[in-house]
């Protein structure tokens, strides 16, 4: 296992998008940052 500092990034690939946007949104507070929505469009970075 390495030893890490910080993590930037993760990929999560949920089955029901819809309901992993609101979890993110009602729990964590995150949103879509609308000038990155390319990313989604074209399947991801």
């Amino acid at each position: 296992m390495p030893n890490l500092s910080k993590i930037d990034h993760v990929h999560i690939y949920p089955s029901n998008l819809v309901a992993a946007e609101r979890w993110y949104a009602d729990v964590l507070g995150f949103d879509r940052v609308a000038h990155l929505e390319f990313w989604f469009e074209q399947g991801g970075p």
